[in-house]
């Protein structure tokens, strides 16, 4: 039976990551924030520059220094070797997705002792969780700066010299994939000065500060030529003094409704475990979860995509509390309900999202805009557009250019026209909600004319009525001729 058990649970496993490869390119569309990042890291990779060259004229040449060049040199790496293209950049967020459910588990394991079926709970629960999961298509940062967190939390809480020094090494290549990693450093930082002043183990703390005071202004003196400039880019850092603090800095205790479930039944696992142990319930690895958690909504201004960095802290709590239910049957086997309950969450979720997906990969299919670009779009021409036609545009051999980001609309469109000369304008249909106002006054000043339309739509099977249908027209766009 135990190895029945074993089969099945490594064989979900192999279903779950087949399922993430299979979909990484067509879900979710590429949207602003990954082709940003995406062109920054071929930038990187192949000229040394954080300039992001789809937006550099709007920025007026300006370099994305505000994250760090770890995520961008991984990237850029992978299209340098795979070529340009959706699954070539996102694979590296999958990637950390996976490690970073590993490392939970390791965490968890290393300091809870239970029984191996409630640790094969806890991997399928993360990996099924329906915003983290999400996460692991979407472009971003914050999973692999958060599996460098992980990474310096599981080694920091192992002890010994060289422990602490590879969780500093760990934890400099947070901060130097984005500033956000802030947050879950801070309590590892707590936990060093409570070392410093109540036991004097400064050999520790300087062990684990050495690589960020040897890294980290490395970086600095390299990417922004000082510390002064360091500072004065984050207090100017969209050309408004102090707009940094309004953009970048919260609270705004935003919560997206995925994470209802999860959050509710961590309460539960707190309150529980309060009961039952006390004081003495607060461990190292629940204080850091704890802390982490509080900073974030402190200090992180999120609307929705940065919750992913505090995720594995709430399954941390939850099951480092299952842990203390013994195992029982009958009325007893009631203390475990909750954490079937985010089980069963997760699961559903997945299975009647992942059945969306598959059944409107048609239109999600990207080879449908390569077509679409390539037949109407000549090669060497300079386009701009929406983010979702940002890889079939330059792999077309054409340049590209997002036309409904930074400066002002009528100071980016005359950039546009002026300077960067532009042939074509490709407007993506699933922006028009948004971007409907812009289109029509580059058409205007640009004097441009509509020559050719591509239409697509999910069929109904693809349009769940529970879940967001804002992609279901797929890669439908127009493409217009500036004569």
């Amino acid at each position: 039976m135990n190895r029945l058990s074993n089969y099945l649970f490594f064989g979900f496993l192999l279903l779950i990551i087949a399922y993430h490869l299979f979909t990484l390119e067509i879900q979710p569309l590429p949207w602003f924030d990954e082709v940003y990042f995406a062109s920054i890291a071929d930038n990187f990779i192949n000229n040394g520059s954080l300039v992001p060259e789809i937006a550099s004229y709007a920025r007026n040449g300006r370099p994305a220094l505000t994250y760090g060049p770890v995520y961008f040199f991984l990237t850029g790496l992978s299209m340098k070797f795979f070529g340009l293209g959706i699954g070539q950049f996102r694979i590296v967020a999958l990637l950390s997705g996976l490690l970073c459910v590993r490392l939970t588990y390791s965490i968890v394991k290393s300091q809870v002792a239970a029984e191996s079926w409630r640790y094969k709970i806890l991997i399928i629960s993360i990996l099924t969780d329906p915003f983290f999961s999400l996460a692991f298509h979407q472009g971003r940062m914050d999973l692999t700066a958060l599996c460098f967190c992980l990474t310096a939390i599981f080694y920091f809480l192992k002890g010994g010299n060289k422990n602490i020094l590879v969780s500093g090494i760990a934890g400099v290549l947070s901060l130097l994939t984005t500033p956000r990693a802030i947050v879950v450093l801070l309590p590892l930082f707590t936990f060093l000065l409570i070392d410093i002043f109540k036991e004097k183990q400064y050999k520790k703390a300087f062990l684990w500060a050495s690589p960020f005071l040897l890294i980290y202004p490395l970086w600095v003196y390299i990417g922004f030529g000082g510390f002064g400039a360091f500072v004065n880019y984050y207090l100017t850092i969209n050309g408004v003094t102090n707009s940094a603090n309004g953009d970048y800095i919260g609270p705004n205790l935003y919560i997206p409704s995925h994470e209802y479930c999860l959050i509710f039944v961590a309460f539960i696992a707190l309150t529980y475990g309060m009961i039952k142990q006390g004081k003495t319930y607060f461990k190292p690895v629940v204080v850091i979860s704890h802390i982490a958690i509080l900073s974030f909504y402190l200090i992180v201004l999120d609307w929705g995509p940065y919750s992913s960095f505090i995720i594995p802290f709430y399954y941390i709590i939850i099951f480092y509390s299952w842990s203390l239910v013994p195992e029982a049957r009958g009325i007893k086997a009631f203390y475990s309900l909750p954490v079937f309950l985010v089980l069963i969450f997760n699961l559903t979720y997945s299975v009647v999202k992942a059945d969306q997906v598959l059944t409107s990969r048609k239109v999600r299919d990207p080879k449908l805009a390569d077509t679409f670009v390539s037949e109407n779009i000549s090669p060497g021409s300079k386009v701009v557009g929406d983010a979702l036609f940002y890889y079939s545009v330059k792999k077309n051999g054409s340049d590209f250019q997002l036309f409904d980001q930074y400066d002002t609309l009528e100071s980016r469109e005359r950039k546009h026209r002026l300077d960067f000369k532009y042939n074509y304008l490709i407007a993506a249909e699933v922006m028009k909600p948004k971007n409907a106002e812009i289109t029509e006054y580059y058409i205007k000043m640009g004097g441009l004319e509509k020559v050719a339309i591509f239409k697509s739509e999910m069929t109904k099977a693809g349009n769940c009525e529970i879940l967001s249908n804002l992609e279901k027209v797929g890669y439908s766009g127009s493409i217009y001729l500036r004569k």
